[in-house]
This record gives C-alpha cells, sequence and structure tokens, in this order.
C-alpha cells in the first residue's frame, strides 16, 4: 500500500446535496474494474523468496461503508442515513457491485493473503450498523475469497 495509511484524508467530500448521489451512482455503475494481476505477479515475482505477498483489497468493505468513509463527513452521513435511507441503500448497492468486481480479480491474484476491511470500532461502526450494513457483504467477500484458497486479514 503506497498511501502509508488506511485513512483518506478528503478535503472535499463528493455529496454536497441529496441530489449530487445521482451522479455518484452513474458513476459506479458505468465504472468498469480491469484485472491487472499480471503486474501484480510480475512485482511478487521479483520479492521472492523473502515475501509473504498480501494483496490490498479495499478498507470499505461494503457499499455503505463506503459512504461513510469517504463520501460525507460521519455526522452527515448518520444524519442522510436517518433522513434518505432508500437512496443512500441504492447508492450503497452500485458500490458493493464494484466491490464484488474486484473481489473477483483478487480471487485470480497470486496473493496467498488478501487485506480486505478495517477501521471497524463500537462508536462509528456501531454493532446494529454493522450488522445490517457492512457484515452481509463483508462476509460474502471472505466467503469467496476463502472459497478460492486466499487468507483474509482486516484491521478491526
Amino acid at each position: 500500500m503506497k498511501s502509508g495509511t488506511s485513512i483518506s484524508w478528503i478535503n472535499s467530500h463528493i455529496l454536497k446535496s441529496i441530489d449530487d448521489i445521482r451522479v455518484v451512482e452513474y458513476i459506479f455503475d458505468d465504472m468498469e474494474i480491469v484485472d491487472r494481476n499480471f503486474k501484480y505477479a510480475e512485482y511478487i515475482n521479483k520479492k521472492k523468496p523473502d515475501y509473504i505477498p498480501i494483496a490490498y483489497g479495499f478498507i470499505a468493505c461494503s457499499g455503505m461503508l463506503h459512504i461513510m468513509r469517504d463520501f460525507l463527513p460521519v455526522n452527515d452521513f448518520y444524519l442522510w442515513l436517518n433522513d434518505y435511507p432508500q437512496k443512500l441503500e441504492k447508492l450503497a448497492k452500485a458500490i458493493t457491485k464494484k466491490l464484488a468486481d474486484i473481489i473477483s480479480v483478487l480471487k485470480k491474484c497470486s496473493a496467498d493473503i488478501i487485506f480486505l476491511g478495517g477501521n471497524f470500532d463500537s462508536t462509528i461502526t456501531y454493532p446494529a450498523f454493522y450488522k445490517k450494513y457492512i457484515l452481509p457483504d463483508f462476509g460474502e467477500f471472505i466467503e469467496e475469497l476463502h472459497g478460492a484458497g486466499k487468507k483474509v486479514v482486516s484491521h478491526a
């Protein structure tokens, strides 16, 4: 991970008004995930045998968590979730579809270990929120990766 941190510094969030949700949803619907595993394999092959490859998946392991982390200030996120739950859930589904595409790529990569999910805590991602909006997608992604023979590490 070249960024050196798992928490992005965001100066200006993409969602400024409720109307912006349609634009962001369109971006995710139109986005294409491209398999670049060959570049990763080239890099790993240069490092062997003294290297344990861990592929970086993504921190926000559900669409709703991605919205919370990166698209709105957290206080605004919870106000929007209260006021516009269906609109946020629809956007979250579009994001989760792309996360699933990334999982499909990760299942084929040469790393045996995948870093997936992080920065969970009982305050911001409180248990009821985690159970409803994170665990279903996160659990499915982990099962898929395990089914492909991958181990998963996470930062809780």
